[in-house]
């Protein structure tokens, strides 16, 4: 402590300063972190006595600067007062600024004022307690005092500085900004409230948000007041976007005082809600370093601070796309409306001003920009004029500044901003050197801030859009009044794409509010020969987007049609690019923030206009069917509604009959049935015709009319218009398409091989709504749009389905059950575990996906039903399907509805409780959905579209009641009675409930199957709460566990149910040990259950229980199926691989002969090949027992050898050989035994042709149906080698030539990829010449030219996989000769592809750099050639491969290990040779969206290499998903550079031919794009 610090930081507020301190040292001391209550001028104590564990304690602090002897009677008056004030104090600490001096008496310590001061405390019963600097020293030393010594004695800007600079920062930044509008002596205030409460809402649920909005909505006003009522609840910072634009990320906080960053996230850690504020975040693209940036958004998500982007509506989905793409944020958008008309047209009335009369103008100052301006000049305006009239005003008083002309100023500044307007559009340049015109003009025109100048350009720029799009419409509207003829008009304008985009917005207002003058001109230019095409495209564009495309379809009739409708094809590309708008509203909808993939619409009355057109010549135009689909479709996706809805979706109609009639095949069909469906909300009655008829005539075959129709309208996700528009003819199209009749069954019994067949289901059931979900059918909407009858349709199916399963051949036992409705209804129900579990896709897999889906889609519609409705209407609907649904599966999904609101349904409840075999049968529904999760989740990933329905599946699993059941319900019923009720009616209810139970223990009386009675007898005493005694044990602090026991409990039950429990632990008894043992699923999946830890801790456990479970297997052990038999081959097999060292002779003896009798179920001739019956891991085993019984090698060898030759498939898992190769290399036998290794694969290649010999033979004399036995081979095989040894026997090099490509597969695969073996490398050096040849050739010309028809896409895949690890373990002198015959068969083939994509896979998983780009440069040539060469089928494939545009990189991956900098010239050069192959543009934008993701500025060289090289390039199949790539990069590229793309123009000229590329393609995005640069 340095006490001059002290005194420096607080002169003159010394006392006042030490008061503080001793409060926080006091505070500190005893704990407590709410403050003590104090009065002004407290006397005696500095605040109320703190009462801690009944003892009373103030404090007194004393900051002398005269010695404290002097004092003496101050501090003792202070106590005296202290005691009179609070009689119960009993301690007060007395703080001072000096330590006491010591007595000068030889015997005494205390000097004589201590002693006076404590006697008088004494007296009146306090002790003292002193706090002097020596306490200080060690108190103000503590961690958690530091703060207390930073505010005192340091001269250091502390934490509370920096939240009063963060504080002033906010204030300057938000003090220009206006949150009214000043009219005369009124203030306009705009409500906001709602959306000030929506920014809170987001910032409580923890949300990132972006605030947007059109310029001049008042975003950031909106802020401004959410800032001043929120600030002191919750920390907000605010920084512009331009002030992040620093060179160090200390600099950020360089405010009034200097902050490193760690200590402004220090100064709010504590804070649980904190608000970091981005303004005008459209600028973070403008930032020289966006690493500082990023670190700084990590920085603020690691420290917890919410992150609000402010940005113009414009800019939105470019920064959406920014943040997900650089920050990996999720926000949520909350968009700033203009003001109402009603807002308006009150706020008018209220203010006492009159609005336009011209709507247009009155819609445009509902912007609060132009309204600001339309209140500021209101006594100038002429409110019966235009919008444009208003703008001319603005520019009067802005940008000429009328008020001043001398010297015809405002004439000069006018010239000075067109002409710099001007020169941007004809040059490209945004800084305009200006050296030539008047200098008082510019420099009036930056002082206003109109233009602005930059030294290192030395040229002016306009600072705003707004003023340029100004300039640009006086330019163009000055020419057009001073024009002789089109020519002249346009030629004066000149070509370039700004002045085209500004003369498209001129011509749009001007059709807008000046339509008779300027229809002559739009006539004239049309029909001009001496106007240029692009010209003739921005009216089109215009008039496509105004009210006057009607009138003009109607002028144009006869040129449109002519030269094959060469118009028309033009109107229709330009209507899909550029006649579209950013529909936020369908991503908002869907929830999509993440900003990959913009949603348009369609805009302006040209959609309307052109569709109308279409269908009146419907009959001549088929020729371009491809184009017109894509313009129906974009409309019917949008609009649901309308006349051109309805329009549009009849000429998809009779285009699609047009192609029944003569193509039926055709693609064209199916993608017209979307335009259809979407569209039947207004075509009902010709939908319906269609339907009904198909009913009528049983079609349900692919040839019959209208199949592909049909079966979309109840497959597809395009179902939602029908299901509305006709939801009874759909139900009955559902019955025809999803019932098969007994009729049309095959005369022989069940036709098909899948479960539908036991539901009399069609079979293609199974494709179509696989896997069940809620929204696979159309039922999830027939249920919103006809409830009644579609509810009765689910029970009809329900109830035929079910009955014929119920009397099917299928294995599953089927019962019945009676459902008490009441005392006159009681309903009969099939169940089982199959039928109840139905709704949730568990209890067996003999259910159809179809009825999956439709009891998913009924628990959803009535899980929503029973939360919106009103009970009684809700109550009403369950007790219907209760009383007439004939199965189970019903009753389950209303079990599952009361359970999620037993508040609500008790009374259905009740009829649930009078089945006693619900109990049971919805517990075992409980126990399965822990595993709900795990089904759902199957395949997850692999298909995108299914993916949604696992998603809703997913989402099921959340919900609170899944983990509740019948059972359950019922006990809670009787201990809480129901909600509501009071306390007579809860006692009325659980007596009611007790009934149910006594009338149940009657009904089990009577029941004869005694198992069955016990178990129903055992359930209802452990329901029965009068039967239950209730033990309460502590879990901990917080928590207890009630134990309910049935207080009487007869001894014959007690028994049944402990042999129950005996019987279910003893059929589990050893699986922990299974799910211990089994090594190699482990491998993948590692189990970390507590049964299994167990024998982590202690192997030799594993080894007892196998022992125990081998003798009990001998005595007759009721097996678990093939589990509890593979247990001990894979205890042993893991006990001697991973435990071997622990275990002793005995032991290894026991596992050895274990492991040796299953490895010997191969040479069985009755061995019945499984999947994890411990042969697998037997084999596996087996290199470790050639180390641990050296005499008894030769046996294990042979086994290896003869497994080798054992290529029989388990299913889709494995073959035998596969063990025996995965064996030989996981336990690194090469490395510890490389001579038995060598033995193996010599012996292998020795044996394996005498082998096929023999077998060959056998077959032969056989025939070829039956297996042969097993035993005859090998007798066959010791009789032909019988004097051969696995240790000993020679080996020839030419001995290999006998092998045969399948026999070079298993070679290759034995050989170890980083071989240094001269053996080895002589293998492959003679066969690669002879294997690749046939593996490089199409495998389907591979049977006919070898003879072979084996799966040779397999044999393909093993040796191309070996050979690629083979390759890059090689010295970078040693690949030539290994890789010519690759070069020399390098061919546009699958199998090429296949092989690079190997050896992309190799070079991902081993990181052989050098040798990886060796071996691609040496391929580059043979690449070139291809691209070059005739034979082009699969020269696509190759090109992915080549170019490293893998499908296989997982899903975000941004960089790889071997895509570095220097080998960027493999591009660049792919680029300029082979740019004219479409697959190359296809790659190159998919490497820079994925692997090649920090390569931006690289990727747009190479882009637009290909582009302006080949510029007719056609990229056919690729086309969607090349332009896709391409927006997101362009994108990307775009919203980094956009600044300097406007002011480079170097960078300008590369992006534009890129754009326009994409636009001349048909890509939206690529147009609006290359507005928002221009």
């Amino acid at each position: 402590m340095n006490w001059k610090v002290f005194n420096l930081k607080y002169e003159n507020r010394e006392q006042w300063a030490f008061d503080q301190m001793s409060y926080l040292l006091f505070c500190a001391e005893f704990g407590n972190r709410i403050g003590l209550f104090r009065y002004k001028n407290q006397a005696g104590i500095e605040t109320e006595p703190l009462r801690k564990d009944d003892v009373c304690y103030g404090f007194q602090a004393k900051y002398y600067t005269t010695t404290l002897s002097q004092n003496k009677d101050d501090i003792i008056d202070s106590i005296q007062k202290a005691k009179t004030k609070n009689s119960q104090l009993n301690v007060i600490y007395l703080y001072l600024n000096q330590e006491l001096s010591e007595s000068t008496k030889i015997d005494e310590k205390k000097p004589q004022y201590q002693i006076d001061i404590e006697q008088v405390a004494q007296r009146v019963g306090i002790n003292v307690e002193w706090r002097v600097p020596s306490h200080f020293e060690l108190q103000l030393s503590l961690v958690e005092n530091k703060y207390i010594n930073d505010i005192f004695f340091s001269l250091d800007p502390n934490g509370g500085n920096l939240i009063d600079d963060v504080y002033k920062h906010n204030e300057n930044i938000l003090r220009a900004i206006q949150t009214e509008i000043l009219f005369n002596e009124n203030r306009i205030k705009i409500d906001r409230n709602n959306i000030i409460d929506q920014i809170k809402h987001s910032i409580e649920n923890g949300q990132n948000i972006i605030i947007s909005g059109e310029g001049g909505c008042g975003k950031t006003a909106i802020f401004k007041d959410f800032y001043n009522l929120n600030f002191q609840e919750i920390p907000i910072c605010i920084y512009k976007a331009s002030e992040l634009n620093v060179n160090h990320i200390n600099d950020l906080f360089r405010l009034e005082h200097n902050f490193p960053i760690s200590k402004f996230f220090e100064a709010y850690q504590s804070e649980p809600k904190k608000v970091f504020v981005i303004d005008s975040a459209e600028r973070l693209a403008e930032s020289t370093n966006s690493d500082i940036i990023n670190n700084l958004v990590q920085a603020l998500k690691d420290n917890g601070w919410i992150i609000i982007f402010t940005t113009r509506y414009s800019y939105l989905t470019d920064l959406s796309f920014h943040i997900r793409e650089n920050y990996d944020l999720s926000c949520e958008i909350i968009d700033i409306p203009i003001i109402r008309d009603d807002e308006l047209e009150n706020i008018s009335i209220e203010h006492n001003f009159t609005l336009p009369n011209n709507q247009k103008f009155a819609e445009r100052i509902k912007n609060l920009f132009y309204l600001n301006e339309y209140i500021q000049y209101y006594s100038n305006i002429d409110r019966q004029g235009s919008f444009s009239n208003f703008v001319d005003l603005l520019w009067k008083k802005r940008i000429q500044n009328i008020n001043v002309q001398k010297d015809n100023l405002h004439i000069e500044r006018d010239k000075c901003i067109i002409h710099i307007a001007k020169e941007r559009c004809e040059t490209g340049l945004f800084y305009i050197n200006a050296e030539k015109l008047p200098q008082s003009a510019l420099f009036q025109l930056k002082q206003d801030e109109i233009l602005g100048y930059d030294e290192t350009h030395n040229g002016y720029f306009i600072t705003h859009d707004i003023y340029e799009e100004w300039a640009l419409n006086k330019l163009i509207s000055r020419n057009y009044a001073n024009h002789s003829d089109t020519k002249q008009f346009f030629e004066k304008l000149g070509d370039s794409l700004p002045i085209r985009r500004a003369f498209r917005l001129w011509l749009s207002k001007q059709l807008s509010d000046n339509i008779n003058d300027i229809e002559n001109f739009v006539q004239t230019t049309f029909t001009s020969n001496d106007v240029s095409q692009y010209w003739k495209d921005e009216l089109l564009v215009s008039v496509l987007l105004s009210d006057y495309s009607g009138v003009f379809f109607n002028e144009f009739d006869k040129e449109i049609k002519s030269n094959d409708f060469a118009v028309l094809k033009r109107i229709l590309f330009l209507l899909r690019i550029a006649c579209k708008e950013e529909d936020t509203h369908l991503s908002k909808l869907l929830k999509i923030d993440n900003a990959n993939y913009i949603f348009t619409k369609p805009k302006g009355k040209g959609w309307d206009e052109t569709i109308k057109f279409i269908y009146s010549n419907k009959e001549n135009i088929y020729s371009f069917l491809s184009t017109i689909i894509s313009l129906l479709e974009d409309w019917n996706n949008n609009t649901k509604r309308g006349e051109t809805t309805r329009i549009s979706a009849l000429s998809a109609l009779y285009f699609y009959e047009y192609i029944e009639k003569s193509d039926s095949y055709s693609r064209k069909k199916k993608q017209l049935i979307p335009i259809i469906l979407n569209g039947a909300l207004e075509i009902k009655e010709e939908l319906k015709i269609i339907l009904e008829k198909n009913v009528q005539n049983k079609w349900v075959n692919h040839s019959d009319p209208y199949y592909d129709l049909c079966h979309a309208a109840l497959t597809s996700n395009d179902n939602f218009a029908i299901a509305f528009a006709l939801p009874e003819q759909v139900l009955k199209l559902a019955d025809l398409f999803w019932f098969d009749t007994e009729e049309e069954k095959h005369p022989f019994g069940h036709s098909g091989f899948g479960v539908e067949k036991y539901y009399s289901i069609r079979e293609r059931c199974h494709h179509d709504y696989s896997p069940g979900s809620a929204l696979q059918t159309p039922i999830h909407w027939l249920l919103e749009s006809s409830p009644a009858n579609t509810i009765d349709f689910i029970l009809n199916f329900t109830n035929k389905t079910i009955e014929k399963y119920a009397k099917s051949d299928a294995k599953d036992p089927v019962e019945t059950v009676d459902v008490v409705i009441n005392d006159k209804i009681t309903v009969q129900q099939y169940i089982n575990q199959t039928i109840w579990c139905m709704y949730r896709g568990s209890g067996g897999i003999t259910k159809p996906h179809l009825l999956e889906s439709i009891h998913m889609a009924l628990e959803r519609f009535l899980l929503k039903l029973a939360k919106e409705a009103k009970v009684d209407v809700a109550e009403s609907y369950l007790i219907y399907l209760l009383q007439h649904s004939k199965s189970t599966s019903i009753t389950a999904i209303v079990t599952s509805v009361v359970l999620a609101y037993p508040e609500k349904f008790f009374n259905v409840a009740t009829i649930l409780f009078r089945t006693l075999e619900l109990f049971h049968i919805d517990g075992f529904r409980q126990l399965q959905e822990s595993q709900a999760k795990q089904l759902y989740s199957i395949g997850y990933g692999m298909n995108k579209r299914k993916d949604i329905y696992a998603d809703e599946r997913l989402k099921t699993c959340e919900a609170k009641h899944r983990n509740l059941h019948l059972e359950s319900l019922f006990f809670n019923y009787q201990y809480f009675g129901v909600k509501d009720f009071t306390e007579e009616q809860n006692t009325e209810f659980i007596n009611s409930l007790h009934e149910i139970i006594d009338q149940h223990k009657k009904n089990v009386l009577s029941i004869q199957q005694k198992e069955q009675k016990n178990s129903f007898e055992i359930l209802l005493s452990r329901m029965d709460r009068r039967n239950l005694s209730a033990k309460v044990t502590d879990r901990d602090e917080n928590s207890f566990f009630i134990e309910f026991t049935p207080k009487n409990f007869p001894d014959e039950l007690k028994q049944q149910s402990e042999r129950t429990t005996k019987q279910f632990e003893n059929v589990f008894k050893y699986s922990s040990l299974r799910i211990w043992a089994d090594f190699m699923h482990n491998k993948m999946y590692p189990n970390s259950s507590e049964n299994s830890k167990q024998y982590d801790d202690d192997p030799l456990l594993a080894l007892t229980k196998v022992k125990q479970l081998v003798e009990e297997l001998k005595n007759g052990r009721s097996a678990m199926g093939i589990f509890d038999y593979s247990i001990p081959g894979f205890v042993c097999s893991k006990l001697i691989i991973e435990h071997r060292d622990i275990l002793s002779q005995e032991d290894k003896d026991f596992c050895r002969e274990i492991i040796l009798s299953y490895a010997a179920r191969l040479f069985s001739d009755d061995y019945d090949y499984q999947i994890s019956d411990g042969v697998e891991a037997a084999i596996h085993a087996i290199p470790f027992l050639i180390s641990e019984y050296p005499d008894e090698k030769e046996d294990c060898l042979s086994i290896m050898v003869f497994s080798l030759f054992d290529k029989m498939s388990i299913g889709q898992y494995k073959r035998i050989c596969d063990y025996a190769i995965e064996s030989i290399h996981e336990s690194k036998i090469w490395e510890s035994k490389p001579d038995d290794a060598q033995s193996i694969l010599l012996a292998f290649i020795k044996l394996k042709p005498i082998y096929d010999k023999i077998y060959n033979e056998k077959r032969k004399e056989q025939g070829f149906w039956g297996r042969i036995p097993k035993s005859v081979i090998l007798q066959a095989m010791e009789n032909e080698v019988a004097d051969f040894s696995f240790t000993d026997f020679s080996f020839d090099i030419h001995d290999m030539d006998l092998s045969n490509i399948h026999d070079m597969e298993i070679i290759y695969q034995l050989i170890p990829s980083n071989t240094r073996n001269n053996v080895h490398l002589e293998i492959y050096e003679r066969s690669l010449p002879l294997i690749l040849p046939k593996l490089l050739i199409d495998r389907r010309d591979y049977k006919d030219k070898f003879g072979d028809d084996s799966n040779i896409y397999l044999l393909q895949l093993h040796i191309f996989r070996r050979f690629a690890r083979f390759m890059l373990e090689r010295e970078i002198n040693e690949i030539d000769t290994h890789l010519q015959p690759f070069i020399d068969n390098f061919g546009a083939t699958e199998e090429t592809s296949l092989l690079l994509d190997e050896i992309v896979t190799a070079e991902d998983y081993n990181n052989k750099y050098e040798q990886f780009w060796y071996i691609w440069n040496k391929l580059y040539p043979k690449f070139s050639e291809i691209c070059n060469g005739s034979n082009q089928l699969y020269l696509d494939k190759v090109t992915i491969s080549y170019l490293l545009a893998w499908r296989w990189w997982r899903d975000g991956i941004e960089e790889w290990h071997s895509l570095q900098k220097g080998k960027l010239s493999f591009y660049a050069n792919i680029a300029k040779d082979s740019g004219h192959n479409p697959a190359v543009l296809y790659s190159i934008v998919r490497v820079l969206n994925t692997i090649g993701s920090k390569f931006v500025k690289e990727g747009i060289d190479w882009i637009h290499t290909i582009v302006s090289n080949n510029t007719s390039l056609k990229i056919g199949d690729l086309e969607s998903n090349t332009l896709y790539y391409l927006e997101r990069f362009m994108r990307k590229f775009i919203f980094m550079n956009k600044q300097q793309i406007k002011q480079e123009i170097r960078l300008k000229n590369k992006a534009v031919p890129i754009l326009e590329f994409m636009i001349e393609r048909g890509s939206i995005h690529g147009y609006l794009l290359r507005e928002s640069i221009l």
